[in-house]
């Protein structure tokens, strides 16, 4: 009779391998205006998911942010678990403002009197 090796344990097959809970630290943190975040998790609108954009204002009533879509410059609300800050969303919003000169009051950018 062939041994009964069917008791064993399977190896290791049932622990998942995204059990970190990355999402659940951002519904607490509060993300400055001005903050490069990235869109997640969005059902109603797949089309944001993955999108850079930059927080406007947050809205306590609606508990809601209101950011602006980089590469569309659309601008939308949506809850804090939705958010993920992005320091590549931070840099763009970073060069967007040095290219743009949008600072007012000058910002150094004085062409050379020769």
């Amino acid at each position: 009779a062939p041994p009964p090796h069917a008791a064993q344990p399977p190896p290791r097959a049932e622990v998942p391998a995204q059990a970190t809970p990355a999402m659940a630290s951002v519904a607490s943190e509060y993300l400055e205006p001005g903050s490069g975040v990235q869109v997640d998790g969005l059902k109603a609108r797949p089309d944001l998911n993955a999108k850079l954009a930059r927080v406007v204002i947050y809205i306590p009533d609606r508990e809601r942010y209101h950011v602006v879509i980089l590469d569309t410059n659309e601008t939308i609300c949506l809850r804090p678990a939705n958010l993920t800050k992005s320091p590549v969303a931070a840099a763009v919003i970073a060069s967007e403002a040095a290219s743009t000169g949008s600072v007012e009051g000058g910002a150094g950018a004085t062409g050379s009197t020769g």
